[in-house]
């Protein structure tokens, strides 16, 4: 017997289109596809039988009219067809909010959803929901930018650029000093947020070990001198990431007298506390924290709204989200209700032996970063560790890899780009084209401190043209990718018919005379029209 998924068709309001995202169990290939205009039915990949069975489905029941399609029509019984409601509409959009908004099932009866005969498209959907106990319709507004979502979830419009604005040494350095200094220029530069390194007490001079978590006075800085460098950045409009919460502690101690005085009940069994075993992977050598202890939840919470209200972060990263399970995190954003939120969900990519060369196919890989979004109720972003582990060895003369077998980005932005925080490879080496490569392409961008201040004006000036053609051409976390090339030599590609570019040392320029060079360098080139 075939499992039972659960189906979501998501239907983004503001540009007029549909897209749909099939979801079943482990013995179910995901579908994960794009949006295609109205009033065109919807294109869906036909890896899933689920996704086979709704597209006939709503081949028969006909697309719906978006509000960008004009005034409503008047259907042949002489009554205007109902329609899924506009989310500008809503409650939460007016005061400022996006929203999401859902029906169920059980509310099918009460909409009408076909133009022609909803009699028909109900006959239809009762023949699916028999084999798919959850099939629901979801209506995202991304027009909104820099608002929280109303369910206090942490995904934000898909215009970011994150600034990670530390390296492994910054603790040397007088950090929060010398970021307030710069605040102006990576403001000015086009970056949304910076993500900043642990801020809090830590057994390690790079805060990885935290002690006393209401304590902020680290090898960073002062307490004081990190809210100066936080108003600062808030009156810049710049977001701010703290690097929480984590998996494990800093020592086995009892923090009596502190808000968060807990006891060896706060750490799992496994790694010599009195809580549960561990849900996921253990840091070695540490405590690791029982997040399945209600008292231990209601402390993070508590500190992670005092993080939000009273010192001024706004976003969070996950740090270590593989030693924990992600249903919490779907608490902790709920709960603490941050603009953003991002998980380090770091898992080895597919080698093959002898040799251990990288696999050409890494979609195992991705689909272990996807699931880990899906359990947090989606409410978070992830670091695309696919996309940086094949992006380092593509540019060494193997381009092709960064297509995959369906002809798209092979990373998880070719998959949930809305979800794809991408990255080169941070605390070591950089790329020209890798940076080329995320600030054309779908996803959330992250530009490494190191890259940007400490390899010269150059190399500064060529990422701050890359994130001004981002930011002028309206290229987002959703935006439509084309690749025309991608062979060892040469990769190019063309983004919302806005943008087209090329990396590698093979000759190709756009066609058409509307295509201007914007941008060019060391083996990579950019139009826009």
């Amino acid at each position: 017997m075939l499992p039972r998924p659960v189906l979501e068709v998501v239907i983004e309001n503001a540009g007029g289109r549909w897209g749909q995202r099939a979801d079943g169990d482990t013995n179910v290939p995901r579908a994960i596809c794009e949006c295609t205009p109205l009033p065109l039915p919807p294109s869906l990949c036909q890896c899933c039988p689920w996704a086979k069975i709704l597209t006939r489905w709503l081949l028969d029941s006909q697309p719906l009219v978006p509000r960008s399609e004009g005034k409503e029509k008047q259907s042949a019984r002489g009554k205007k067809n109902k329609r899924l409601p506009d989310v500008q509409e809503t409650d939460d959009v007016l005061q400022g909010r996006r929203r999401k908004e859902t029906w169920e099932p059980s509310d099918r009866k009460k909409r009408e959803i076909s133009e022609s005969d909803p009699s028909h498209a109900l006959k239809s959907f009762s023949a699916v929901t028999a084999m798919i106990p959850e099939l629901k319709f979801v209506v995202v507004d991304e027009t909104l930018q820099g608002k929280e979502c109303s369910n206090g979830g942490a995904i934000q419009n898909g215009r970011e650029i994150l600034l990670q604005a530390f390296n492994w040494e910054s603790h040397k350095h007088d950090w929060w000093h010398n970021l307030e200094r710069k605040v102006g220029d990576i403001a000015k530069s086009g970056f949304t947020s910076a993500w900043l390194p642990p801020a809090t007490n830590s057994l390690s001079k790079e805060g990885y070990l935290p002690q006393n978590l209401y304590c902020l006075n680290s090898s960073y800085g002062s307490h004081d001198r990190l809210k100066s460098l936080l108003q600062k950045m808030h009156q810049h409009k710049l977001l701010t990431i703290e690097l929480e919460p984590r998996g494990h502690g800093g020592a086995y101690n009892r923090y009596d007298g502190i808000p968060m005085s807990w006891d060896e009940r706060a750490v799992t069994s496994c790694s010599g506390g009195l809580g549960s075993r561990s849900y996921g992977e253990n840091f070695h050598g540490v405590p690791n924290i029982d997040h399945s202890q209600a008292f231990v939840r209601k402390d993070i919470i508590g500190w992670l709204k005092w993080l939000r209200k009273t010192i001024g972060f706004q976003d969070f990263r996950f740090d270590f989200a593989k030693g924990y399970d992600p249903k919490f995190v779907k608490e902790y954003v709920e709960e603490s209700k941050p603009v953003f939120s991002v998980g380090e969900y770091w898992d080895s990519c597919n080698y093959a032996g002898p040799d251990y060369r990288l696999d050409y196919n890494q979609d195992s890989h991705r689909q272990r970063i996807i699931n880990w979004i899906d359990k947090t109720g989606q409410v978070s972003a992830a670091f695309d560790f696919t996309t940086k582990g094949i992006l380092q060895e593509a540019v060494k003369g193997q381009l092709w890899r960064l297509r995959d077998s369906q002809g798209k980005p092979p990373g998880v932005l070719g998959w949930w780009p809305s979800r794809a925080v991408t990255f080169i490879e941070n605390h070591d080496t950089g790329s020209t084209q890798g940076y080329v490569y995320i600030l054309t392409h779908p996803g959330i961008p992250i530009v490494f401190y190191d890259h940007f201040y400490d390899w010269g004006n150059s190399y500064h000036n060529q990422i701050v043209k890359l994130m001004d053609i981002r930011c002028r051409q309206d290229i987002h976390s959703r935006s439509k990718i084309k690749i025309l090339e991608a062979r060892s030599n040469l990769y190019a590609a063309n983004i919302d018919d806005k943008v087209c570019m090329k990396i590698g040392d093979g000759s190709w320029c756009p066609s058409g005379q509307e295509w201007i060079l914007v941008a060019s360098g060391n083996r990579y080139a950019v139009w826009h029209k």
